[in-house]
């Protein structure tokens, strides 16, 4: 597994300075790296590593010995990913590649939200001349760069300039430690690199250490150009202590230790980058220096992947029984399956792809299937929410229905309560009253006699009918109301029978409602 013609790098050209390195554009356009092909086995399959942007290239060079594979990433796919938010870092911070850097963190903060910080107006006018500065180092115009980036710091004219703003020195820095595009020799000065650098992370490590530690690990890059490798290790362990998640410094970390010969050293800072970033396991497979210990090298990888591994089988354990409460969960009657079955079909079917992912044992596949996994429980998460709203709208239709039942109950027995039969004992009244009427106003010259007895009998027929009708109608009225009390107490028991299974729903709907599954 060893000998430096498989591996990508610079450090281990020895006879190589770096600027002559940069001048030779060996990976201008993409970046290459050799595998044994026994380490990527370790690491992906072609097909995962297809899916990660890396292409696998057919064995033409004869300087590729067999048992070894190569790999291609090529650079403006990388720059997309780069512009799109995705910061593949393991990748930027290759020999070569440094005009990356710019686009990374709070050093890609635009002018407008720069001026917004800026506190008096020779601030303002740095951040302009930074602006002009980003604008001609994006243009390849790296010496009008550098200018424009210097009058930001020291000023110029009746401008003071800003000196403590990070940004400006992280620029000069990123300058200075050159790229293949950025070549020259006049551009390239390594060792400003490191000392702007280093000055980027002192201004930055009050309100930003993230961005301090991002510094850090650039004067380790530039360190490792002047072949000051104890420099290097020390910048990168600073830069973890400021952000321990890191992975980048964590990788030039065990960089510096291989070339210092501590490779037990070098194999803790390997497994942590990897398990941070499983780019690193391709970039360790492939570089010059960590392959001089090819043990310890699959020793890091077979314990990154072992790490990967675990954390898989909990995710994947948490994932199972979440799946099998939602499978196994009816609350009375109502089963997640038959109202959510899109939703759970979805769920099963990211459970067969990490399961898959998972299958070839392997560092990409562990990390892809924690990927799937963790969106698998978004899923799940889904059904649940799912579950809830469904369950509750049946829930509030049937509360719905039972309330119309008892509605309907309540209408027919208001509209069947007996009232007096009070018309027809004042149509009675009535009569009378005009009998007697009739018997005081009629004219004297009308027969007496026929009147007055027809009177009579009316008076008497009238008495009669009410004497005999009035007990009649109270007697009907008393029956009728007797009916609609029995009636109205038989409803009793149905409306209660109702109210209870609504209130009994309401209890269903509060336990569908606290229904969750494990985190």
């Amino acid at each position: 597994m060893n000998g430096g013609s498989h591996y990508t790098g610079w450090f281990n050209k020895s006879h190589i300075n770096y600027g002559d390195y940069l001048q030779g554009k060996e990976f201008e356009r993409s970046i290459r790296y050799g595998i044994n092909d026994q380490t990527k086995n370790i690491i992906a399959s072609n097909e995962q590593l297809a899916r990660e942007h890396y292409k696998v290239l057919e064995q033409i060079n004869e300087g590729i010995s067999s048992g070894f594979t190569t790999l291609s990433t090529d650079i403006s796919a990388l720059q997309d990913s780069v512009d799109s938010g995705f910061q593949r870092i393991a990748t930027i911070f290759e020999w070569g590649f440094s005009e990356m850097l710019v686009s990374l963190g709070r050093v890609n903060d635009s002018l407008n939200a720069l001026i917004k910080i800026a506190k008096t107006p020779a601030q303002t006018w740095a951040y302009e001349q930074f602006e002009i500065a980003r604008d001609e180092f994006r243009r390849g115009l790296y010496q009008e760069s550098v200018e424009s980036v210097l009058r930001a710091i020291n000023g110029y004219g009746s401008n003071p300039g800003y000196k403590t703003e990070f940004r400006f020195h992280f620029l000069q820095g990123t300058i200075r430690l050159g790229s293949y595009k950025n070549s020259a020799p006049q551009m390239v000065d390594p060792s400003e690199s490191e000392a702007a650098f280093l000055r980027a992370a002192r201004y930055a490590s009050n309100d930003l250490p993230l961005e301090a530690a991002r510094s850090l690990l650039c004067a380790g890059c530039a360190a490792f150009t002047q072949r000051k490798v104890e420099a290097a290790l020390k910048h990168s362990t600073d830069a973890i202590a400021l952000d321990a998640g890191l992975a980048e410094a964590y990788f030039q970390s065990a960089q510096a230790c291989c070339v210092l010969g501590r490779p037990q050293d070098a194999k803790a800072h390997l497994v942590t980058s990897i398990v941070y970033n499983h780019d690193y396991a391709v970039k360790a497979a492939s570089d010059g220096d960590i392959c001089q210990y090819p043990e310890m090298l699959k020793e890091a990888l077979l314990s990154a992947k072992n790490k990967l591994k675990i954390t898989y089988d909990q995710e994947k354990n948490k994932f199972d029984t979440s799946l099998k409460k939602i499978k196994e969960t009816a609350i009375n009657g109502y089963v997640v399956d038959r109202l959510c079955p899109e939703q759970l079909t979805t769920a099963y079917n990211y459970e067969n792809d990490f399961k898959r992912e998972a299958s070839g044992d392997n560092i990409f596949g562990y990390v892809q299937a924690s990927k799937l996994e963790r969106e698998g429980k978004n899923v799940i998460r889904n059904v649940v929410t799912s579950f809830h709203k469904v369950s509750s709208q049946l829930i509030d239709e049937e509360q719905r229905n039972l309330q119309n039942s008892i509605a309907a109950i309540d209408t027919e027995i208001s509209e069947a309560r007996p009232k007096h039969d009070y018309e027809l004992i004042d149509m009675v009244i009535g009569g009378a009253l005009l009998l007697v009427l009739l018997l005081i106003f009629l004219p004297e010259k009308v027969v007496g006699g026929v009147i007055a007895g027809l009177v009579i009998v009316g008076i008497a027929t009238g008495g009669l009918t009410l004497l005999v009708l009035y007990p009649s109608a109270m007697l009907v009225y008393f029956i009728r109301k007797s009916l609609w009390a029995a009636k109205e107490s038989n409803a009793k028991p149905k409306k209660q029978q109702l109210q209870q299974k609504i209130s009994a729903l309401q209890a269903v709907k509060g336990r569908i409602a606290s229904f969750t599954v494990q985190e």
